[in-house]
């Protein structure tokens, strides 16, 4: 049979497919990360996300203006310790449901509403996997993440397909996402001095607000440092190979 022009451009674009059980376990992994910050969060609920904490609604309203016509911004609706407990514990059991993969895509789609409502509940928690963590949810919207190993799945929920592999504009978003993830800090350290000549990590584990005690443990070896110091931005370099 003649191979048509469709054909081709689709077996061109196969590195960029992703098979239903990877994307079950990129389901598992959200949900198990979305629960953990969660827990962490919820440690200190009254006083990051009530009126009685360190901000309230009023002053997030006032250095934030553009929240007032911002919908998704659910936490601004209550200002009371309990109010907040049950917007947690309705994430919770959206994260819960993600995580074994029962009504999926609604689960999906709830924990990004959720997510991005509780970050802009309080700006000033901002850490630097909040916003991958939103858009893996976004991504996670438009993929069918409980084709497999999924409550959905064991029910019928999920239509068969012919094939165990994906292809499409949401699987490309997904790969490029982690791709500039992983390349803009690769290039990033390539062309930074310390991270060339070796010194960057000992820099790094000095950082003693930061540095967790395995950390405190490397940076009394510094000699091991300097040679794993290239490594690091190899590693994120030729990581992006890897995963296509």
């Amino acid at each position: 049979m003649q191979e048509t022009a469709r054909d081709r451009t689709s077996g061109w674009l196969q590195p960029l497919a992703m098979d239903v059980r990877s994307l079950a376990a990129f389901r598992v992994g959200v949900a198990a990360v979305l629960l953990a910050d969660l827990a962490l969060r919820a440690a200190d609920l009254g006083a990051h996300y009530t009126d009685a904490g360190m901000v309230s609604r009023a002053d997030v309203l006032l250095d934030f203006p553009f929240l007032h016509e911002w919908p998704v911004a659910l936490h601004l609706a209550t200002g009371s310790w309990v109010g907040q407990a049950v917007l947690f514990a309705i994430h919770a059991a959206a994260a819960c449901a993600l995580l074994v993969g029962h009504r999926t895509r609604l689960a999906t789609f709830v924990c990004w509403l959720l997510l991005t409502s509780l970050q802009l509940r309080n700006l000033t928690l901002g850490l630097s996997y909040d916003a991958i963590l939103r858009l893996a949810l976004v991504w996670g919207c438009f993929l069918p993440l409980g084709a497999a190993w999924s409550l959905d799945q064991a029910r019928g929920r999920v239509a068969a397909r012919p094939a165990p592999r994906v292809l499409g504009v949401a699987t490309v978003a997904l790969l490029v996402q982690i791709a500039i993830i992983y390349l803009g800090p690769g290039i990033a350290k390539a062309l930074s001095p310390p991270w060339r000549d070796g010194t960057a990590i000992a820099l790094v584990l000095n950082d003693e607000l930061n540095v967790s005690r395995v950390g405190t443990w490397l940076a009394t070896m510094p000699a091991l440092g300097r040679p794993l110091t290239p490594l690091v931005w190899m590693w994120e370099l030729v990581g992006v190979a890897l995963l296509l």
